[in-house]
């Protein structure tokens, strides 16, 4: 599956845990997370996302939204 980082500076977000994050979307638009962990024995997962749920994990981890998603922002952030 070809993928690509939803922009240029990598978008990551790191827990005190040791768990992190990251988003990515497809060639044809669709949206999942990487989560992997620095902690041995934990292996690292893949989740699709929503449209609504990468804007959700966009705006909770101070990111902008991009054009095709800026329409959940409202409903998201009242």
């Amino acid at each position: 599956m070809s993928q690509r980082v939803l922009r240029k500076r990598a978008l990551a977000r790191s827990h005190k845990q040791g768990g992190h994050e990251r988003p990515y979307k497809t060639r044809k638009g669709r949206y999942w997370v990487e989560r992997w962990s620095q902690w041995q024995g934990v292996r690292p997962t893949a989740e699709w996302l929503s449209e609504r749920d990468a804007a959700r994990w966009l705006l909770a981890n101070d990111h902008e939204l991009p054009e095709e998603l800026a329409h959940f922002e409202e409903e998201i952030c009242e």
